[in-house]
């Protein structure tokens, strides 16, 4: 029977660690101690796996059940929550000592206020952050996280890719894959923000 609200609020904890099934995988660890987890449990590549949603009642029954079914759809679409949590954290760990975006900034800290213009300064600013930033991390998410071609992302981000006939880039090449791929990206996006 799936939890309620009111079943959460009676719990106490007992004198070792408990779990309290709600349904599809979720459930509730209760510790002796007092401390309550959320839980997910599944099977990723025949393997058992358990994914940690929060701590109750900071998460409550509903965000627990919405990140749980968030995970659910990575998993239909053959992705791991785990890892990719995992590539997340380390991708943000990254992201924050050595990633391009740390370095371009740096040097436009540095070099900028040697060039005439102000306007000049807050042009190349602004385009590094529109054109360049966001798509250094969402090449590697698209390539290694959601598993598409990296001809069919350098196609999307309008980068030149050559066949081999040596032709340049086709703006039409691989249109219904690039289609899919940028669904399954804001797809994606809207599963992070669920997690």
């Amino acid at each position: 029977m799936p939890l309620t609200d009111v079943v959460l609020r009676r719990l106490k904890p007992e004198t070792k660690t408990v779990r309290i099934a709600d349904e599809k995988g979720l459930y509730l660890q209760v510790a002796p101690s007092g401390g309550m987890w959320w839980r997910l449990k599944f099977r990723f590549e025949g393997k058992e796996k358990c994914f940690a949603l929060g701590v109750y009642p900071e998460v409550s029954l509903k965000e627990a059940r919405e990140k749980r079914d968030a995970a659910r759809a990575m998993l239909r679409d053959g992705i791991d929550p785990s890892a990719n949590r995992k590539a997340r954290k380390t991708a943000e760990a990254k992201a924050g000592s050595d990633s391009f975006e740390v370095v371009a900034r740096e040097w436009h800290v540095k070099f900028s206020p040697t060039w005439d213009s102000v306007k000049y300064r807050d042009i190349t600013l602004r385009r590094l952050e529109l054109n360049l930033f966001p798509w250094l991390g969402n090449r590697t998410i698209l390539d290694e996280v959601l598993g598409f071609r990296p001809d069919i992302i350098e196609h999307q981000l309008a980068h030149t890719v050559k066949d081999p006939n040596g032709r340049a880039y086709n703006r039409t090449a691989h249109f219904a894959e690039r289609r899919v791929m940028m669904q399954r990206w804001a797809d994606y996006l809207d599963e992070l923000k669920q997690i």
